[in-house]
């Protein structure tokens, strides 16, 4: 597989805006209390603690991920290890006319942190390139093989211009699929940089408790053996 990378640097200082948000999510101001508002619009609460269990839905329904209480859980990648972390993952927005699919929240002390997009169509990249011109676009293309043919695939990476504390991408990806048939993935992730960093640290520790209890119960486990 051959891959040639472009990276194109784009400054335009006639928009002048930073990108802190979308519509009304905006990062260290977005309480949790929006995810109320949110079940007062009818939204229903999907239940379930499986990884599986969030990736399996696309409607008005919104899932909060528990929190990881044992090191062998099969979901502590996902799901949060700290009380002050909370994660929600909600099947569909609509934000400005603008369908958004598969949206997590991730909130820290009660404040929006973090959030990103799975699952984006073309309108919402047009209409975030018009509000605001991206600072960084990436390039990459890879060829790969499909029965007597190579396929060029192009994965395209957009950084948006933000508060310094702030990182915006978008991301959109074309991946080989049945038959030589080229999918397009696309998604958008904003977050806190510093607050990612301190809340990685605090649950890397949350983790590290957890293991040692874990070895600590398999230890009286083997007692009785």
């Amino acid at each position: 597989m051959k891959i040639v990378i472009l990276s194109l640097f784009m400054f335009n200082c006639a928009w002048g805006q930073n990108l802190s948000g979308i519509g009304f999510l905006k990062i260290n101001k977005t309480h949790v209390a929006v995810i109320d508002s949110l079940f007062a619009q009818g939204y229903q609460l999907k239940k379930g603690n499986d990884l599986i269990d969030s990736l399996i839905f696309s409607g008005r329904e919104i899932m909060p991920l528990r929190i990881v209480t044992q090191a062998n859980d099969k979901n502590f990648f996902e799901a949060p290890l700290i009380p002050q972390h909370k994660k929600y993952k909600i099947g569909k927005l609509v934000i400005a006319d603008v369908l958004i699919k598969w949206i997590t929240l991730d909130f820290y002390n009660d404040t929006l942190y973090a959030f990103n997009f799975s699952q984006l169509n073309d309108e919402f990249h047009e209409v975030l390139d018009s509000k605001f011109s991206p600072l960084r676009v990436e390039v990459k293309r890879r060829f790969e093989k499909c029965k007597n043919s190579k396929i060029e695939l192009i994965d395209t990476t957009k950084t948006y211009p933000s508060e310094i504390s702030i990182s915006a991408t978008t991301i959109r990806q074309d991946l080989l699929g049945y038959d030589c048939f080229k999918n397009k993935i696309s998604s958008f992730e904003i977050y806190d940089i510093l607050k990612r960093q301190l809340i990685e640290k605090k649950e890397e520790s949350a983790l590290l408790i957890l293991k040692k209890e874990e070895e600590k119960r398999q230890i009286e486990r083997r007692k009785d053996f």
